[in-house]
């Protein structure tokens, strides 16, 4: 390899580092930016579910947020209640004349019930 090889090979290189050094001096700016808005996003969504009483917060001693407690109730309701069986669910028949829809069947009624 000649000297001009040599050379060629040390600037193609640093001119690869510069670039990529910019490259990732600016997306890392970047990522800190977001990164701080999102945190700032956070402490108020935070800051409103203990507002509601939804959440209850613990904070150090300068007053950032280090833990989060949830309490919660609730209550599910099913209506109409569960069918299980093959085909297409659809009401039971009122009349009892009244024939059930092809495709439909009804499970057996549970014993504890």
């Amino acid at each position: 390899m000649d000297s001009a090889s040599v050379l060629g090979v040390v600037i193609g290189g640093a001119i690869t580092w510069l670039v990529s050094w910019l490259y990732y001096r600016r997306a890392g700016l970047e990522l800190r930016q977001e990164a701080a808005e999102l945190r700032c996003l956070t402490t108020i969504i935070l800051d409103a579910l203990e507002s509601a009483g939804i959440a209850e917060l613990s904070r150090d001693p300068v007053g950032r947020i280090v833990g989060i407690s949830i309490r919660g109730r609730g209550a599910i309701t099913i209506s109409p209640p569960i069918v299980r069986g093959i085909g297409h669910v659809t009401p039971p028949p009122q009349d009892p004349g009244a024939t059930v829809q092809p495709g439909f069947s009804h499970p057996p009624e549970p014993a504890d019930r």
